[in-house]
C-alpha cells in the first residue's frame, strides 16, 4: 500500500498553538496584548496603490503585491531556489526571509521564514509561518538564516491539495560575520503541523589525505526533489563548503561542492555528504585560503529520477582540460545520491571553438566567475543556471565573453549543452545591458546596481521536459513626456527540447518600471502559459513623482489577502506577482515611448560619449529666467544641476566624479522640456 509523505514523520510533528486568520491561512498570532501601531487612514489613502507613470501606461506584467519583506535581499542567491512551480495543484510557492509582526516587545529583525503560495494565480494567498523563528529554537544562540531555498515532497503520490505533501527547506545560517552553518527543516503543510528543525553546524569531513576538516556550510542553495518508489522520498540542497576556521584544510581542499540530503523516511533525515566528484581536489590549486575554483550552480533530476549536479570551475582532470581556464562539468547519480560518477567536463576546444566562429581570440575568451575580466575589481557574480532536459542530456545558461586584443568586444548569452553524448555550445543573444551601462556590472555601488546580476540569468524547463526557457534583465531606453531615462525589462526566449534553434528575445515585463530582483520557477508549465514571475521591488522614501515612478508603488492583492496598510508602508520592499503567456509577448526593443509631446526645444551633447566634460548646447538664445539643466543618472537621481542665466545657450558639466553609464540630461522652462541621453566612459 502506497505510503503518504506526512503520515510517516511520527515523533517530527506536533500540534502548535496558531489560529487560523481571518483568511484561512497558517499564521502564528501575535501575543494576546500584543501592539498594532495604528496608520492614519489619510496616510494610506494618499499612498498610492499603482505605478505612477506620467501619461499613458504600457505595461505588460500586472505587477500585484502579494506579501513584503523586511529585506530585500532575502530573495538573492546565485544557485538559490527560492520559488517553486507544482503541477498538479498549480500551485505557486516562494519561501522568504520576512519580519513577525510588531509589538512593543518584539524586535522587527526580519530572520524569520516564512512560507506563502497561492494555487489560484495570484488571485488569493496563504501565509504559513514563521516556520523559522531566527531567535528561538535551533537557531538560538547559533546566527540568523539567510537566503532560504525550498523543496516540495510528495513523493510518487498522486496530489491535488497541498495537504498531501511536505516542503524541505534550507537557510544557510550567519553569525554576522561568518557563516557558521546551516538550518533545516521538514515541513507537513497538514493544517497544525510545525516543522522538524535542524541547525547543521560545522562538520569534520574525511579528506582524501586521511585528515578531519572543519568545513561551513555557504550562502546559498539549490534544490531538488523526488521519488525512486514510495519509500524513498528525498530532497537534496546543493552548495559549496568553506573551510573553517580559515587555514583548517590546504589549500586544494578549501571548497568543496556539498549536499544535503533529506530522507523523508530515514532515521538520519538530514545527511550532509561530499560527492567525490566535487570535491575541491577536482579542481585547480588555487593556492590561497580566501579563493576558489569551483562553485555549484544547480541539481536537477531527469524522467527517470536519475540526479545530476552541474558545477563550474577550473577542472584539474586531464584530456581536452586546462586548469587555468574555467568550463563546466555534472556528475549524475542513478541511486538517489548513494554514488556518483565521474565529472563529465565540456572539452576546452568546444569553448575555442566559439569563441573562433565569432572572430574573438579563442585562447583568451570564455566564461569567468565573475563580471570583471581580470576577477579582481567587483564582487558581482556572472550568473549561470543548469537544468536537465532529459537522460544524459542537460544545458547551462551563462554569459560568454568575447575577447580581442586584450578587451572584450562582446558578451553573449549562451547555452552549453549535452546531448547525443557530444558537448556543444549555442549562442542565445547578445547582452547588451552590459554594454550599455558598465556600471551595472563593474561597479561594487551597490545603490546604482538596478538588480542582482547574479540570479537574474536564469534556464527553467517544463513539466514535460519538452521546452527549456532562457529568463534575464535587459536594459532600454524610455522617453516618458520627452524625458529618456534607463529602465529594465524581463527578457526569455524558448527553445524546444528537440530543436537546436533559440527563438529571439520576447519581452516579458514590458514597462518604464525598474525590475529588480527576479525569479522564474525551475519547472514552468507545458507550454509556457501562465508562467509565475516574481519581482521583489524596493520603494523610495522620497516621495516625488519620479521616485514614485521608480519605487514601482503596484496593485495590491485582494483585501483578505494583502499585507496590511502598516506592512506595506513600513518595509517598503514588495514581493509581486505577474505571469505571462509567452507566445502573447512582443519581441524585445531596446527602446518604447510612453507618451509623445513633441517638445518646443531640442539640445544637443558633445562630446558624447565623454570622460571629461560634456557641454549642452539649446537650439536658440533667450532662455527665460528659472531654466533649468539636471543631469540625472539610471534611476532618476539627479547628480548635476544648474539654473541657467537668461539668454545662457550653451552650459559644460564636468562628469570626471561620475561613474561610467548612460544618464540623461534634462531642460526645463516653463512648458518646454527637452532630453538627450549622454555616456560617460572610462
Amino acid at each position: 500500500m502506497k505510503r503518504l509523505i506526512w503520515s510517516f514523520a511520527v515523533g517530527l510533528i506536533a500540534v502548535v498553538a496558531t489560529a487560523a486568520g481571518g483568511n484561512g491561512e497558517l499564521r502564528l498570532q501575535p501575543p494576546a496584548d500584543g501592539f498594532q501601531p495604528p496608520l492614519s487612514p489619510r496616510v494610506w489613502q494618499c499612498m498610492p496603490h499603482e505605478q505612477y507613470v506620467p501619461g499613458p501606461r504600457i505595461q505588460q506584467a500586472s505587477y500585484t503585491v502579494f506579501d513584503s519583506l523586511f529585506n530585500a535581499f532575502s530573495y538573492y542567491g546565485s544557485n538559490q531556489t527560492c520559488v517553486l512551480w507544482e503541477p498538479q495543484t498549480q500551485t505557486f510557492l516562494t519561501i522568504k526571509r520576512g519580519a513577525l509582526p510588531p509589538s512593543p516587545d518584539v524586535t522587527d529583525n526580519g530572520n524569520n521564514i516564512f512560507l506563502v503560495w497561492t494555487t489560484d494565480q495570484g488571485q488569493s494567498w496563504r501565509r504559513a509561518g514563521p516556520i523559522l523563528e531566527g531567535t528561538k529554537g535551533v537557531l538560538a544562540p547559533n546566527g540568523a538564516p539567510r537566503y532560504p531555498a525550498l523543496a516540495l515532497l510528495y513523493g510518487d503520490a498522486q496530489i491535488s491539495t497541498l495537504d498531501a505533501s511536505a516542503v524541505a527547506y534550507f537557510s544557510p545560517v550567519t553569525d554576522g560575520s561568518n557563516w557558521s552553518g546551516l538550518a533545516c527543516g521538514y515541513i507537513p503543510m497538514t493544517a497544525g503541523s510545525v516543522p522538524n528543525n535542524l541547525f547543521l553546524d560545522k562538520y569534520d569531513d574525511a579528506a582524501p589525505d586521511g585528515n578531519q576538516y572543519l568545513h561551513s556550510y555557504g550562502t546559498t542553495v539549490n534544490t531538488t526533489s523526488f521519488s525512486l518508489n514510495s519509500d524513498a522520498v528525498y530532497a537534496f540542497g546543493m552548495l559549496s563548503l568553506f573551510p573553517s576556521p580559515a587555514g583548517s584544510a590546504p589549500t586544494a581542499q578549501n571548497n568543496n561542492i556539498g549536499l544535503i540530503k533529506v530522507d523523508v523516511f530515514g532515521i538520519d533525515q538530514f545527511m550532509p555528504m561530499i560527492p567525490p566528484p566535487l570535491r575541491s581536489t577536482n579542481f585547480a590549486d588555487p593556492q590561497n585560503a580566501n579563493s576558489r575554483t569551483s562553485s555549484e550552480i544547480a541539481v536537477d533530476i531527469d524522467a527517470e529520477h536519475n540526479l545530476y549536479a552541474g558545477v563550474f570551475g577550473r577542472f584539474t582532470a586531464s584530456g581536452d582540460n586546462d586548469p587555468n581556464r574555467t568550463s563546466f562539468g555534472v556528475a549524475k547519480s542513478t541511486d538517489g545520491g548513494a554514488t556518483w560518477s565521474e565529472l563529465n567536463i565540456l572539452p576546452m576546444s568546444v569553448i575555442q571553438a566559439y569563441a573562433a566562429q565569432e572572430g574573438a581570440n579563442p585562447d583568451s575568451s570564455g566564461f569567468t566567475f565573475s563580471w570583471a575580466w581580470n576577477n579582481t575589481t567587483t564582487r558581482v557574480t556572472a550568473a549561470k543556471d543548469f537544468v536537465v532536459t532529459g537522460v544524459d542530456q542537460y544545458s547551462f545558461a551563462a554569459q560568454f565573453m568575447l575577447v580581442s586584443g586584450g578587451q572584450i568586444t562582446g558578451i553573449h548569452y549562451v547555452e552549453v549543452y549535452y546531448a547525443n553524448g557530444q558537448w556543444g555550445i549555442r549562442k542565445i543573444a547578445d547582452a547588451t545591458l552590459f554594454e550599455a551601462n558598465q556600471q551595472w556590472a563593474f561597479d561594487n555601488g551597490s545603490e546604482i546596481s538596478p538588480s542582482q546580476l547574479g540570479c537574474e540569468l536564469q534556464l527553467c524547463r517544463t513539466a514535460d521536459y519538452s521546452t527549456v526557457l532562457f529568463k534575464t534583465l535587459e536594459a532600454k531606453v524610455v522617453t516618458v513626456n520627452n524625458m529618456d531615462f534607463i529602465t529594465t525589462d524581463v527578457v526569455v526566449a524558448k527553445r524546444s527540447v528537440d530543436a537546436g534553434q533559440w527563438d529571439a528575445l520576447r519581452n516579458a515585463t514590458e514597462s518604464p518600471i525598474l525590475d529588480r530582483i527576479t525569479w522564474l520557477p525551475k519547472v514552468v508549465p507545458n507550454g509556457l502559459t501562465a508562467v509565475p514571475l516574481l519581482t521583489v521591488q524596493s520603494a523610495n522614501r522620497s516621495g516625488t513623482e519620479w521616485d514614485y515612478l521608480w519605487s514601482n508603488q503596484f496593485l495590491l492583492a485582494s483585501a483578505s489577502q494583502s499585507p496590511t496598510p502598516d506592512e506595506v508602508l513600513r518595509y517598503r520592499q514588495y514581493v509581486t506577482y505577474s505571469q505571462f503567456d509567452y507566445a502573447s509577448l512582443p519581441a524585445w526593443s531596446s527602446g518604447s515611448s510612453v507618451e509623445s509631446n513633441p517638445s518646443r526645444s531640442t539640445i544637443t551633447l558633445s562630446p558624447n560619449p565623454t570622460s571629461e566634460s560634456v557641454t549642452v548646447a539649446l537650439d536658440a538664445d533667450g532662455t527665460s529666467r528659472g531654466a533649468t539643466l539636471a543631469l540625472v543618472n539610471m534611476l532618476g537621481v539627479v547628480v548635476k544641476y544648474v539654473t541657467l542665466t537668461p539668454g545662457e545657450s550653451t552650459y559644460t558639466f564636468t562628469v570626471t566624479d561620475l561613474p561610467s553609464g548612460v544618464y540623461a540630461v534634462r531642460y526645463h522652462s516653463g512648458e518646454t522640456t527637452a532630453t538627450a541621453t549622454i555616456r560617460i566612459v572610462r
